[in-house]
């Protein structure tokens, strides 16, 4: 078996890739600080990835002890991972009961080794779940400003009450207000912040789509207004 120095020699050459015996599968390389030593020190890993969640696995080949690195993230949580061309801060959760044993279940359908790794030993072997970090200098302000019709006012609180709550749960959304003018209450400005571009632009995607908000055009004087920041044009 190559050193974990070597693969991630070879994770670098090869963009992300590992060999042996999860030849082309992707790698993720965890940064941890030893728990005594405090020294830094980078362990390759194949995840279980889905969507945006990095899940890794304590298996250390079905050993019937916990690998160090294991140790080290629960000592110090916050960390840096490589996956991909990608380098990022996460914070290291461990998982347990069924939301565990999910986890690694499907882990075991891709990669059936694991299953092997588990029946090797009495422990129960940890799962870890890398939450990605909001990196809030690549967050996103957006400002939707929007004219009622005067008639519309109450009709439109209502209708607005109850999608708030679809948007507050949209994966990104950072915040999300409404500001209603003093003067003016068929003035509105919607002030959202999501964690990048591309978690903004999905839910513009889903608002047009399946998550379309029946009845709010009906209710506008005149098309809503939108304007973007990115943290780094403030």
């Amino acid at each position: 078996m190559a050193s974990p120095r070597l693969r991630t020699a070879e994770f670098r050459e090869t963009g992300g890739k590992a060999g042996g015996v999860f030849e082309g599968k992707p790698l993720v390389l965890v940064h941890h600080v030893g728990a005594k030593s405090g020294k830094e020190r980078i362990a390759p890993l194949v995840p279980y990835l889905d969507g945006d969640r990095i899940v890794i696995f304590a298996s250390k080949g079905g050993s019937d002890t916990n690998p160090d690195w294991y140790h080290n993230l629960v000592a110090n949580p916050d960390t840096v991972v490589e996956l991909g061309a990608e380098t990022f801060r996460v914070t290291a959760r461990v998982l347990s009961g069924d939301e565990r044993d999910d986890v690694y279940a499907k882990q075991t359908g891709v990669e059936p080794q694991f299953g092997e790794y588990q029946r090797k030993t009495s422990r129960v072997i940890p799962v870890i779940e890398l939450q990605r970090v909001v990196d809030l200098a690549m967050a996103v302000t957006v400002l939707l400003e929007i004219k009622l019709k005067p008639e519309s006012v109450a009709e439109a609180r209502e209708l607005m009450g109850r999608e708030l709550q679809t948007t507050r749960a949209f994966d990104g959304n950072l915040a999300l207000d409404v500001i209603v003018d003093e003067d003016d209450p068929t003035h509105w400005i919607i002030y959202e912040r999501w964690n990048s571009v591309e978690q903004d632009e999905a839910y513009r995607s889903f608002r047009a789509g399946e998550g379309q908000i029946t009845g709010l055009p009906a209710l506008l004087a005149a098309p809503p207004v939108k304007t973007r920041y990115l943290d780094t044009d403030i």
